[in-house]
């Protein structure tokens, strides 16, 4: 190993690039043309379900992989996003304790609908998915 890690002119390879999917941070795997593994394990099972997917509209709709203490901000408007921001300093301001599980699924409701502020989506459904 010493060896070859001394050799002249070794890099690493490059990586395949960014997932494809608007809210996903992760990075595209090998065996994937366009999604990190949990994307494409995904669309997969939207196609084995027979689901007709249109291709350009998953990759902007479609959520990210949810990880503890993340809310993934990618794929929405500017505003949404500064609308999300402002809601969450303000309960901090107030002492109020978020928890990203709770605001995630407004996050992508918003990114869902592809809403351009907070104030397009319906508040009944808003207050179903938090």
């Amino acid at each position: 190993m010493e060896e070859f890690l001394r050799l002249p002119g070794l890099r690493p390879l490059p990586s395949f690039g960014p997932c494809q999917v608007a809210s996903c941070p992760r990075d595209r795997e090998g065996t994937s043309k366009f999604y990190c593994q949990a994307h494409n394990q995904r669309r997969a099972y939207e196609l084995r379900r027979g689901s007709t997917l249109d291709e350009e509209t998953w990759r902007l709709t479609t959520s990210a992989i949810a990880q503890s203490g993340v809310i993934s901000l990618r794929g929405l408007a500017d505003r949404v996003v500064g609308e999300v921001l402002f809601g969450m300093q303000e309960c901090n301001a107030e002492g109020i304790r978020q928890k990203d599980f709770m605001i995630r699924p407004l996050c992508d409701l918003a990114r869902t609908r592809q809403a351009a502020s907070l104030e397009d989506l319906d508040q009944q459904e808003m207050s179903r998915n938090t």
